[in-house]
């Protein structure tokens, strides 16, 4: 019998054993003779109760013994009406139990497939099926259809089956044509599917290793892959190189293809020495917001007719601002754009409460607003006023995967002057929607730390505004923070500067030598017993001390495994229930609620760095739900998790626009591309209370010297000068 080929038709009894990352399963199935056989292999997600087609071979497991080693699974349409009403009570169509799956094919019979492919109007015929429920029901019903139907198909292309019902998810009833007209597609449009993966696909249905069409691909990938990494634009030169290296073309033809992609406007080979190459969005979005800054900086503006007056103010508050923090005042209040830039503890926060109060005493309106929900608590508390993100400043609603804001140019905010802390986070493409949403007689005031990393999106937002010498700035050097936290303040302000970071007489930062991997791991699980809540931030997401690292071994010491503790396994990383995590890119379309007390609100859409904890985990549901650090709770389909990563520890970069009660930063070895002075002080900047340092002082002593900054290609600064016709100098 081993060996010998078979194909049958089955009922699913249960499922021993799945993995949601690579499909492999174990399947107890009932043939149509009556006998009790075991399945195994990879198969879409099925529930008990379904028919399946299997093909496969016999073989003998010395421990579980006689099996089929399945080579195809195919779920199959209910064929009866029984069969019909154990698919819908299963828990796979949403919205549809038990009693409504009897309901539904008493009513229907063997029309039900039909009526559940058509129009949802005809289940309200049942009793307590009200349309939005029969809407939900039939969308589920269909998508659990195509997807059954999809998959098979696009794992004939060497596809996982997470990576198919990923594909299918995505591109529904078009998924299998989009990857056979252009795979290179399923690049830019969905998670977890890199440019290797779809250049494989593109290989076996039949695209030549030096087609122009492949050679184009690649050329747009290496763009879209600079977008992700921050910049905006790459050098021709630089372009061709990554090109090159990414699909091994020869360089001539990538030069040729590149060269016929600018001619046909595919492609925007900008003005400079370095022949920037854009993708022709982000080169309008620079141009856009340049333009916008301008109309916004040199537009007439109304005088602020103020009772108030500075000295007014600092005697009611008994504050005296120096020189530097009312300069800052009277320019915010003059002209119609300005920035303001400052490290932890120079009185940005004083600023802005001295400009709230002059700008509302004389009649105008004001709005705070901040990239990330962090940042805009922050501010909202610092100041006492409400403060928005920047995306429900601008009423973002969710839809098709695209961002939809309803503030725009059209139906603009209505406020006199918009003031956007943390403006280092900001990338080309907010800022170019927020800009549209101002009105030309508006005020905008820019508020951010220009030695912080710059946004982890494209673009170089704050240091371009302040190089290009064409808007108002402000510098603020001087620390004014005592009490809790002016410790974490000095030592950010030392590192600044080139100095090694001193311990906090208040005991607020310290610095805690340790020489080896084993003595730091010893002291973070020591601290991290004290304060289960204090948050790791790491240079690298690699080594012994690099986040991913980190994150095995906190979730170990804070979430081991449990028997009644679902957990499932996504793109090499274990997902627990309890477990903390990060949103790692924008979804657009993940529906959310929030517990508002008498009110529930509802909305869409989880941002990257949004950080919140893994409350349920229903792998036989394949659902999954994260409870957000604002209360907000998301529903995901269980292969979403891949846009989300563990978070005991993040990285530097993921911490920026945050500020934690308390930080562990972690320092050892040394690395002249990521261990820089301003990661250290981004990093160290994070902390509100306390920040503990532990490592080497050699390797702490190498980052304070380290002042190389990370190249970030972006035109911002010339299409200022271009708007503004500022000469450089």
């Amino acid at each position: 019998m081993n060996g010998e080929y078979i194909e049958l038709n089955a009922e699913v009894l249960s499922v021993i054993y799945r993995n949601d990352e690579n499909g492999y399963s174990v399947l107890e199935l009932a043939t149509e003779d009556n006998r009790m056989v075991t399945a195994v292999g990879v198969c879409v997600p099925l529930a008990s109760g379904e028919r399946v087609h299997i093909e496969g071979v016999w073989t003998y497991h010395r421990e579980y013994g006689q099996q089929i080693r399945m080579s195809l699974c195919r779920p199959m349409p209910p064929e009866s009406t029984e069969q019909m009403e154990v698919f819908l009570r299963s828990g796979i169509v949403k919205g549809c139990g038990p009693s409504f799956a009897k309901a539904i094919v008493e009513t229907f019979g063997e029309d039900t497939h039909q009526v559940l492919l058509g129009d949802p109007a005809m289940l309200t015929r049942i009793p307590k099926i009200g349309i939005a429920t029969a809407i939900k029901i039939c969308n589920s019903y269909r998508e659990n259809m195509n997807i059954r139907q999809n998959v098979g198909a696009l794992m004939e292309y060497g596809l996982t089956v997470n990576q198919a019902m990923r594909i299918s998810a995505f591109y529904g009833d078009g998924a299998v044509g989009v990857v056979r007209e252009n795979p290179y597609r399923l690049a830019e449009d969905v998670a977890g599917i890199g440019f290797r993966i779809a250049d494989a696909i593109a290989m076996k249905v039949g695209i030549e290793p030096d087609s122009p069409f492949r050679i184009d691909a690649a050329l747009r990938y290496s763009l879209v892959w600079a977008g992700e990494e921050g910049h905006t634009y790459l050098p021709a030169k630089v372009l061709v190189d990554t090109t090159v290296r990414i699909i091994g073309a020869n360089r001539e033809d990538v030069e040729y293809e590149l060269a016929s992609l600018c001619a046909k406007g595919q492609l925007f080979l900008a003005h400079g020495e370095e022949e920037p190459v854009y993708l022709g969005q982000f080169y309008r979005a620079e141009r856009e917001c340049a333009d916008r800054i301008h109309t916004l900086a040199t537009g007439d503006k109304a005088p602020v007719l103020t009772p108030l007056s500075l000295p007014a103010l600092e005697k009611l508050h008994g504050v005296k601002l120096a020189s530097e923090q009312r300069k800052a005042v009277d320019t915010a209040m003059e002209r119609g754009v300005c920035v303001i830039t400052g490290g932890p503890g120079t009185g940005k926060t004083t600023i802005v409460r001295f400009l709230l109060e002059l700008l509302e005493s004389g009649g105008k309106r004001c709005v705070l607003c901040a990239p990330t929900g962090r940042a805009a608590k922050r501010m909202g508390e610092a100041t006492g006023m409400d403060a928005f993100t920047i995306h429900r400043l601008l009423e973002y609603t969710g839809g098709d995967n695209a961002p939809r804001f309803q503030r725009d140019q059209d139906h603009p905010l209505d406020y006199d002057a918009v003031i956007v802390d943390e403006t280092s986070m900001v990338d080309v493409f907010l800022l170019m929607r927020l800009l549209r949403a101002i009105r030309p007689e508006s005020r905008l005031i820019l508020i951010g730390d220009a030695d912080q990393l710059p946004s982890v999106g494209p673009g170089n937002i704050l240091k371009d505004l302040i190089a290009s010498g064409c808007v108002p700035t402000v510098k603020l050097v001087t620390v004014y923070r005592q009490g809790e936290g002016s410790g974490i303040s000095l030592a950010a302000h030392r590192v600044n500067h080139g100095e090694m970071p001193q311990n906090g007489e208040n005991g607020d930062f310290v610095f805690l030598e340790r020489d080896t991997i084993g003595g730091c791991w010893q002291k973070i699980e020591e601290l991290i017993r004290e304060n289960p809540g204090i948050q790791v931030i790491a240079p690298s997401k690699k080594g012994d001390l690099g986040v991913i690292a980190l994150n095995q071994r906190l979730q170990q010491l804070l979430n081991p495994p449990h028997p009644r503790k679902p957990q499932v396994e996504i793109s090499g990383k274990i997902y627990r229930q309890g477990d903390r995590v990060m949103q790692i890119k924008n979804n657009y379309t993940i529906a959310w609620q929030k517990d508002q007390g008498r009110m529930v609100v509802e909305g869409e859409g989880i941002f990257n760095g949004e950080m919140g904890e893994l409350v349920s985990l229903d792998p036989e549901l394949q659902q999954a739900s994260i409870l957000y650090d604002d209360d907000r709770l998301a529903v995901y389909p269980i292969y979403n998790l891949a846009e989300t990563d563990i978070c005991y520890a993040i990285s530097v970069h993921k911490s920026q626009g945050s500020e934690f009660p308390a930080v562990i930063i972690p320092i050892l070895g040394t690395n002249a591309l990521l261990y820089t002075k301003n990661l250290l002080y981004t990093a160290i900047t994070r902390a509100k209370r306390k920040a503990y340092l532990i490592g080497s002082r050699r390797s702490v002593s190498y980052m304070v010297a380290n002042d190389r900054m990370q190249t970030k290609y972006s035109g911002f600064k010339g299409a200022l000068k271009e708007a503004f016709g500022c000469e450089d100098s």
